[in-house]
Parts: structure tokens; C-alpha cells; sequence
């Protein structure tokens, strides 16, 4: 990144006084995505996960419960974290594969329109509990207007078409210029590895390359 240390700013306008006498040597600035440009309403990601269980649980018309539901989704997301260990990669799984795994486990069989039914609830549940946080909208169009190269980066089990869906009914898709998800590689933040994808995909140079998370 664009230094070693971190920086801590308050306001926008302390960012931007930051980061106007660099311009000029700054190739890209990322954001996390979820805590720094969307927040959620429902203070645990846990919660999110089990209304999404008590969904499926509905739709299967009650045979089985939102506990046995979420059981069976933890036990589908470690088995596939597992996985990626097990090949060198880092410890992370793509929500498409999971919801393959994860109606196995439910139903003991493959079944592509449960498999369907659970991404469109979780789509549905995520995006009624995001907001774009304040003044996001505000720092991304001054950056756009510098010609900045803009991208989005998190450590997240959804795919990438997911997240671009979300940003996309958030109003700001379109400020990015690439995506990056940990689970689309099985490369995350948290080990660095996702960084250095990142870099040589982009052919960054790191002292200008700002990060914000």
C-alpha cells in the first residue's frame, strides 16, 4: 500500500487535505467494502445468516427448523474451508459452491432450484440490510473527478456478481473500476494474499497505492 503505517483520518475532508499533495505520485485508492463503504442495520453478520436460514426454513415449508438449517450451512462452509487449506489456499469458500453443498446436507440430494431459491434469498436479505454508509458517495466522486482508479476489495464469502448486484442496488457500482473478493481466488486480505493478487493483477506500485479500511 501507499505506506507502511497507518493513517487515521475523521472526516472527508481531513482524507481529501491527506490526499490532495499526493495525487500526482497515487496510481489507486481501494476501499473495503462492507464497514467502510456499506454498514449494515443488524449489528452481528450472524443474524443476517440465520434470517436467511429462517427464509429457506419457510420456503421448505417447515420440515426443518432455522437451527437445523444453519447447522447444515456452518457444516457445508467449514468442509469447504477445509478444502482450500487442504490445496494451499487460504481458509475461504465461494457462496455458490456452498449453496451446492448446502442443499446436499438439506435435502441429500442436488437440487438446482433450492440451490436458486437460497441465492435469491440471500441476495434479498443482504441488500434489506445495507446502506451506503454517510459521505461515501461524496469521497467517491471527488476521487473520480481526480481520475483516480477506484476498487473495491473484501475478505467475503459471496461472489463477485453478488457483490457487484449489491452495489449496484446501492447506487455505486459504477465508481469502481475492478472488484476484488477473497472468495473468488481463495486468496484473502487477512494473509496478505489477496493484497498481492491484487497488485500484480493491477501492476500496481506499492508507494502508490492507497488503502482504506
Amino acid at each position: 500500500m501507499h505506506s507502511p503505517k497507518n493513517v487515521s483520518v475523521k472526516s472527508i475532508n481531513e482524507f481529501k487535505a491527506y490526499l490532495q499533495p499526493q495525487l500526482d505520485n497515487t496510481q489507486c485508492v481501494s476501499f473495503d467494502i462492507f464497514d467502510t463503504l456499506l454498514a449494515r442495520c443488524i449489528e452481528s453478520p450472524e443474524e443476517v445468516q440465520r434470517a436467511i436460514c429462517r427464509r429457506i426454513a419457510e420456503y421448505l415449508g417447515g420440515q426443518w427448523s432455522e437451527t437445523e438449517i444453519f447447522a447444515l450451512r456452518n457444516q457445508a462452509e467449514n468442509e469447504l474451508r477445509q478444502k482450500s487449506l487442504e490445496l494451499g489456499l487460504d481458509h475461504e469458500c465461494l457462496f455458490s459452491d456452498l449453496c451446492i453443498a448446502w442443499t446436499e446436507k438439506i435435502l441429500k440430494r442436488s437440487d438446482q432450484k433450492l440451490v436458486d431459491k437460497i441465492c435469491e434469498i440471500e441476495l434479498e436479505v443482504e441488500s434489506s440490510v445495507l446502506y451506503v454508509k454517510p459521505s461515501v458517495i461524496e469521497l467517491l466522486e471527488w476521487l473520480k473527478v481526480k481520475s483516480i482508479r477506484i476498487l473495491a476489495i473484501s475478505d467475503m464469502y459471496l461472489d463477485k456478481s453478488f457483490i457487484q448486484v449489491l452495489l449496484k442496488e446501492k447506487g455505486i457500482l459504477d465508481y469502481f473500476d475492478e472488484i476484488y473478493v477473497s472468495a473468488e481466488n481463495k486468496l484473502a486480505k487477512y494473509t496478505g494474499r489477496l493484497y498481492k493478487h491484487i497488485q500484480q493483477d493491477q501492476k500496481l506500485k506499492t508507494e502508490k497505492w492507497i488503502h482504506i479500511g
